[in-house]
């Protein structure tokens, strides 16, 4: 019958576009998780630089006022 096989090509389609969406939504999310971790990587390390120039600031302050 010819509406078994319209109803196999809608019913293909569907579920081809439902994994390129998962596959995508997929991607998408590993990509942003490596986009954090790089985010939080480079965070921590300004934040360690600022705090040791900083730090060697008050070491090298406190021998100057003495």
């Amino acid at each position: 019958m010819p509406t078994d096989n319209v109803t196999e090509i809608v019913a293909c389609i569907m579920i081809s576009a439902l994994i390129a969406y998962l596959g995508g939504r997929i991607h998408q999310w590993y990509r942003l998780g490596l986009e954090r971790d790089r985010s939080f990587r480079d965070g921590y390390q300004h934040g360690y630089r600022a705090f040791f120039v900083m730090a060697s600031r008050g070491i090298h302050g406190d021998q100057r006022k003495q």
